[in-house]
């Protein structure tokens, strides 16, 4: 979102903490969900109380803002173009904005094409998995991470379910989790991959972020939109619309089968790993 002109968005800002707290506050409230919200309005804000919904949402918000402020700071401290000219406690507040802003909005306090590449791909990182479920944010969804993140781990655990707080989630929602995965892996590969070949002459980082940006529906850029083919713009505005409907909603639109099979094939082992 550009509404200072000049495709500055925030950046004049930088120093003021009440815009910057402000917006960040609203970003991650937009990004909680409603239901989350409601949950813990009903259970008056006590953590044990709430139901684990809520609880993953908490903890993948709370841990997806401290440790890539950490990274993003130790990164860009050095940076003269982006923090590295600006008092620590100025640091830090770019550092929270630059990684709250990707998972759920489209605005920047610094020149995100001065940034080093390890800081885009972390960005990157953040608006593929976007905000949680049920909220105004794009992206795979936070709850839909900490599933498959607690299925690797019960695995590795030697556990036949997926348990946490004394809870089991289902191996039914474990697959749904896996199916946008797989759907938002394919649309980033191909997506990145034609528009690499429409034109030859621009960044790798710069289309990835561009293709992540649009399947999250976030809105950033390394500002290569006006300059993309006719072809990279059809591609990123089928991607935009798969990001904001839904993977399962297409999917399902498409591929499902209304009349479930009433029998079972025979089961045999395959090797993995």
């Amino acid at each position: 979102f550009d509404l200072m002109g000049n495709f500055s968005s925030l950046c004049k800002y930088q120093d003021n903490y009440i815009i910057n707290i402000t917006v960040a506050t609203l970003i991650i409230i937009g990004g909680l969900g409603f239901s989350s919200i409601k949950n813990m309005q009903e259970n008056r804000w006590k953590f044990k109380k709430l139901n684990l919904h809520t609880k993953l949402v908490l903890i993948m918000t709370t841990s997806l803002i401290i440790f890539p402020t950490i990274i993003f700071y130790l990164i860009e401290r050095n940076n003269p173009a982006t923090i590295g000219d600006l008092p620590f406690a100025k640091q830090i507040l770019a550092s929270v904005f630059q990684v709250v802003s990707p998972r759920t909005a489209g605005f920047n306090t610094i020149n995100l094409i001065d940034m080093n590449n390890s800081s885009k791909f972390l960005q990157i990182i953040l608006m593929i998995i976007g905000g949680s479920p049920a909220s105004t944010a794009g992206g795979l969804k936070t709850v839909t991470v900490a599933v498959i993140i607690l299925a690797v781990i019960n695995q590795i655990k030697g556990n036949k379910n997926i348990e946490v707080f004394n809870r089991t989630i289902s191996y039914n929602i474990l697959n749904r989790a896996l199916i946008i995965l797989s759907w938002c892996i394919f649309l980033i590969i191909a997506g990145t991959m034609i528009i690499t070949l429409t034109d030859s002459s621009l960044s790798f980082m710069d289309v990835l972020y561009e293709v992540a940006s649009a399947y999250a529906t976030v809105g950033l850029s390394l500002g290569i939109t006006t300059s993309l083919t006719n072809i990279a713009k059809i591609v990123i505005i089928l991607i935009m619309f798969s990001g904001r409907v839904g993977s399962l909603t297409i999917l399902f639109a498409f591929f499902s089968n209304s009349t479930p099979k009433r029998y079972s094939c025979p089961e045999e082992n395959v090797i993995v790993g």
